[in-house]
């Protein structure tokens, strides 16, 4: 059978409405978690798999079974980099490895991978290059030889180990040995090779590498696009890093014009209205207005706006990226009017369904600098004290509010009243 999304939500959905034995359900649940990773979805991946696991918690599971599942979770785990959960699974799933079929079958090598990069990202990079080293001891000792596919997946995190010692150089080199061996495994098509792909990409970037992570972008973005189509994770993360390549490069028209490609291919699959394609509309007003093409940002606003208000006579909740968008362009060019009706329309929509987020109250101090720079003072004041006093409210929700937001609001308080 073949999954798409729909399918594994929808099998997901009679799940939960089944009833059968622990050790089914676990089975049902564990083949739901191997579908959504196989669609790059990881959330709803660790969301199947723990389901899976507290099912044959309840059960005569068998314990080969139990370590698949250990396994699984913790390869879930750290492809939705939840790096404190994925440490103590892999440990569990490379004893239970070890026990049942050996110190050097690929499924151990691979646990020693995840185990390592676990390490490196909870602040332990000695730790977590030990057990990378103790991976390729026992790959140079496997007898027979661990097959040439089953070496790279496990040592798919092997750079980014280096780069956390600081060995920037060896990293790079070896995320190039990584994608020459995913192309001779899998081939010059295959999401194997593009995922390699990505990931030197982005180390690439870290290390100040523009062109080449460019390149690497461009060839991945390509086969995430023929693979899974412009809504997927993947190819948007793949054109957002090749969009700011090209802008480190210089390339400012080429980025512009890839930005609007990758939104019409997004709009040709889920429609204009699509919250994922007005999120791209709104990547696009910023980069036109970090390039200083003010006049284009604007172009976009007016008419992105025209096209919600034609097709329903108020704003949908997916209008409300190019919204905020707005507001820092005209904020930015002190088009004080404009930013405030941009402000209003947004907060209109962000009360639908967050009516009592903090960002709220934000905007209402937000609204209160506009009307002062107005000189609608009176308006204006009420409004700040307003918004401070809810952002007084809601301190610890978010680091934003104490270190941003209420130093600004009560600078603007300040302004307003003199």
């Amino acid at each position: 059978m073949v999954f798409t999304r729909n399918s594994a939500v929808l099998w997901s959905q009679q799940a939960a409405l089944l009833v059968g034995t622990p050790e089914r359900m676990a089975e049902l649940h564990f083949v739901l978690a191997k579908a959504y990773r196989s669609l790059f979805e990881p959330d709803d991946a660790v969301r199947e798999m723990k389901l899976a696991l507290a099912a044959a918690q309840g059960g005569q599971t068998k314990p080969q079974l139990l370590m698949e599942m250990h396994q699984s979770l913790a390869t879930a785990l750290i492809e939705d980099e939840d790096f404190k959960g994925a440490l103590p699974m892999a440990r569990l799933a490379l004893q239970e490895i070890e026990s049942m079929k050996g110190a050097d079958t690929y499924q151990a090598l691979f646990m020693l991978s995840v185990i390592g990069r676990s390490l490196a990202r909870l602040g332990h990079p000695e730790e977590g290059m030990a057990s990378f080293e103790d991976m390729l001891q026992r790959i140079d000792r496997a007898d027979p030889p661990v097959n040439p596919q089953l070496i790279y997946a496990a040592r798919r995190f092997y750079p980014l180990a280096l780069r956390d010692v600081g060995r920037i150089e060896e990293g790079l080199a070896a995320g190039r040995e990584n994608i020459r061996m995913a192309q001779a495994a899998f081939g010059a098509k295959s999401i194997d090779l593009a995922t390699t792909m990505d990931y030197h990409a982005r180390e690439c970037e870290t290390a100040g590498r523009w062109q080449e992570s460019h390149d690497h972008r461009a060839r991945s973005l390509e086969i995430y696009l023929t693979a899974y189509g412009p809504s997927n994770t993947r190819p948007r993360g793949a054109s957002d890093g090749l969009i700011r390549m090209k802008l480190k490069l210089g390339l400012n028209d080429e980025a512009i014009t890839a930005r609007h490609r990758f939104i019409d291919l997004l709009e040709s699959a889920a429609g204009p209205r699509a919250l994922e394609v007005t999120k791209q509309v709104k990547l696009l007003i910023a980069d036109l207005r970090s390039l200083g093409r003010i006049e284009e940002a604007k172009t976009e606003i007016t008419q992105w706006r025209a096209r919600f208000e034609k097709a329903k006579g108020t704003y949908s909740v997916a209008a409300e990226p190019i919204l905020t968008a707005a507001v820092e362009v005209y904020e930015g060019n002190e088009e004080w009017q404009a930013a405030l009706d941009a402000l209003r329309d947004a907060m209109a929509i962000r009360k639908t369904y967050l009516p009592d987020a903090w960002a709220i109250d934000q905007a209402k101090a937000q609204e209160g600098f506009y009307l002062t720079q107005l000189n609608r003072t009176a308006e204006a004041i009420p409004l700040i004290q307003e918004g401070i006093a809810g952002l007084e409210k809601k301190k610890g929700s978010s680091p934003a509010i104490e270190s941003q937001w209420l130093p600004l609001a009560r600078e603007w308080l300040k302004a307003a009243m003199k």
